[in-house]
């Protein structure tokens, strides 16, 4: 299987080529084709025994490739997959870009990836957000049911880009140095983000913001049934790990032991939850893991049948590079 990365040179895109060159899959693919802009271009990026030359879309070469992955911005994605599809060529897309559209199969690979049929022309990659929640409901909603969902949604800055923890690091030094109010205007935030946090992730639409309506819509079509959302989405001051501090009401009653139980049970999913020790997740503590954690898990005193946690996992590996190495490794077994 040949496979093309576009984005290659992004945060996720180097995850990949990372996840890919540990995997069995190595041995079965050819040297991917590594796509990025001309910003990137003839940039060398080590795969196995050999380093691969990035090249810009008109100047890579797509014959013989499979599948094309595509680790890139929205309005990146809606320009080139219409043309990489028409040369019959799986796409596998990490952006939002077709995350609404109803003719696009979402993929979370624990959930749904193995009934998504492996020669499936287009598949778009849920959120991370939506992974992490989505992996944390499921088994919720088959066992209780669940009533309604709160949350607040955590994005560290390596959602938005390598600019964007550039642009973290700097201003932290900044600050830290002894800059104070003089500290440079940030072109990745509409505010500081260091030692700061931002309500604002994705543009507004009416009072929401991309990030709060898209876990909505994502959920739904993820878990295949309509359930109540109340979601605030910020970017905080860290560079790794994607958080949510979650409220559910579940449709019956069971005890937070119960709820421990049936997650370290359910695949995909580590409970790390002995305050008395002071052992829970964080986001840093994620890093460079598969897994999605859940910590914190208590019922609420005040009303039956509520629970509140905690979950996050690693936004670059767990939420985006891995969703693609197990949508590939998919393929390549049911080919």
């Amino acid at each position: 299987m040949k496979l093309a990365i576009f984005g290659a040179t992004g945060n996720v895109g180097r995850e990949i080529i990372r996840l890919l060159e540990g995997s069995a899959l190595a041995e079965l693919h050819q040297t991917p084709v590594l796509i990025a802009s001309t910003v990137s271009e003839g940039e060398e990026i080590p795969f196995g025994d050999k380093t691969v030359e990035v090249k810009t879309f008109d100047s890579a070469s797509l014959d013989g490739v499979q599948v094309a992955v595509f680790a890139t911005p929205a309005e990146v994605s809606k320009k080139y997959i219409p043309e990489v599809l028409a040369k019959n060529i799986q796409v596998i897309d990490l952006s939002s870009a077709y995350r609404g559209d109803e003719g696009v199969p979402m993929v979370v690979h624990d959930l749904n990836g193995t009934t998504t049929p492996a020669d499936t022309a287009h598949v778009s990659i849920a959120d991370v957000a939506t992974i992490q929640l989505a992996t944390v409901l499921k088994p919720l909603c088959e066992k209780v049911g669940v009533k309604k969902v709160m949350s607040t949604m955590m994005y560290p800055t390596s959602y938005q880009g390598k600019m964007a923890m550039d642009e973290l690091f700097r201003q932290s030094a900044g600050l830290l140095g002894g800059a104070g109010l003089e500290i440079e205007e940030g072109e990745e935030f509409a505010h500081q983000v260091a030692f700061n946090v931002v309500p604002q992730v994705g543009g507004f639409k009416g009072a929401n913001t991309d990030a709060e309506t898209g876990l909505l819509l994502e959920l739904n079509r993820v878990l295949e049934k309509p359930v109540p959302v109340l979601s605030t989405a910020v970017f905080v001051p860290t560079f790794i790990g994607m958080s949510q501090a979650v409220t559910l009401e579940l449709e019956g009653v069971m005890a937070a032991d119960k709820v421990r139980s049936l997650l370290q049970d359910s695949h995909g999913i580590n409970v790390i939850d002995n305050p008395d020790m002071m052992e829970y997740t964080t986001p840093y503590g994620t890093a460079e893991t598969t897994g999605v954690f859940v910590s914190r898990i208590r019922e609420d005193a005040l009303s039956s049948g509520t629970l509140q946690m905690f979950i996050a996992c690693d936004n670059l590996r767990a939420g985006a590079a891995m969703q693609v190495l197990q949508r590939l490794e998919w393929m390549q077994s049911n080919a």
